[in-house]
């Protein structure tokens, strides 16, 4: 599982923890943002199939992260720890920023503040 393979990648080295932190945020752009060359169905099936396998998962890493900083369970050096904490705050933005129903809105619209994320992310909202 992808989830359970990035945990060990990122718990190797401070610096695996950056990169591995940087490529989950990269990959959650790639499955919400459509790119050419594949039709917009091909997406959303891609797109849904990562959001209802892989995207909680993602977010808690980012999460457990964060988590990890604060409490400093992670030592590194200051640049490492603000790099941590840059990486895992983008990522858990990334996640709640997911088109999560599909509508796929356009980028010049305005950002309304809601987050229209899954029913079965509210306890870990509202209890984070």
């Amino acid at each position: 599982e992808l989830a359970d393979d990035v945990t060990k990648f990122l718990q190797a080295t401070v610096d695996h923890c950056i990169l591995g932190l940087k490529i989950l945020n990269q990959l959650v752009d790639e499955l919400n943002i459509p790119t050419t060359g594949r039709t917009l169905t091909q997406h959303r099936k891609t797109s849904v199939s990562f959001r209802d396998v892989c995207l909680l998962k993602v977010f808690q890493l980012g999460l457990t992260t964060l988590k990890q900083l604060q409490t400093r369970s992670i030592t590194a050096e200051p640049q490492q720890e603000a790099a941590i904490g840059e990486q895992a705050l983008s990522l858990t933005v990334r996640c709640l920023s997911f088109d999560f129903i599909g509508t796929n809105p356009d980028e010049s619209t305005e950002d309304v503040g809601t987050i229209q994320a899954p029913t079965s992310w509210r306890p870990l909202l509202q209890d984070p």
